[in-house]
């Protein structure tokens, strides 16, 4: 089953990868507004006021300057629907960097469905384990390094 997914997968053209991707991160966007436009009236949090803040004064450039980074990118988009961030300015950032965020997916993507398929499949896999677990140990080292420091 998994092969014939991965069959079907590298068959497929890569503009068709491409505008798969690229209209799945502008729904994303669009969704992540469309709940913050929902429920940004009812969140009154102390930390959630000084990151509307933020995002206010930044308006549709905060979705740019934090789309390298997966969650508070997402958060931000949110925000952007709660404060009421014009959705023609919104879409003005989103588009370009959904574009961009598919092409890197694509490229990612291609690359690994045809590791996947060769057979290095098993050398990848333990690869990506070590980088995660190397991944985890940095994380938990910064964070009980934060604890400590906390304490001080």
């Amino acid at each position: 089953m998994f092969s014939d997914l991965l069959s079907w997968l590298a068959a497929l053209p890569k503009w068709q990868m491409f505008v798969a991707f690229w209209a799945v991160g502008v729904l994303r966007g669009l969704g992540y507004y469309v709940v913050g436009a929902l429920v940004g009236t009812r969140l009154h949090d102390a930390r959630w006021s000084e990151a509307r803040g933020k995002v206010q004064a930044l308006g549709a450039r905060s979705v740019v300057v934090t789309w390298p980074v997966y969650g508070l990118a997402g958060a931000t988009q949110v925000i952007n629907g709660a404060v009421r961030v014009p959705i023609a300015h919104f879409l003005a950032a989103l588009v370009p960097l959904a574009g961009l965020w598919a092409v890197l997916q694509t490229i990612v993507g291609v690359a690994l469905i045809e590791a996947l398929m060769t057979q290095a499949a098993p050398y990848l896999v333990a690869l990506l384990a070590v980088v995660a677990a190397l991944r985890l140990a940095v994380h938990w080292r910064r964070r009980r390094a934060d604890m400590v420091d906390a304490r001080v």
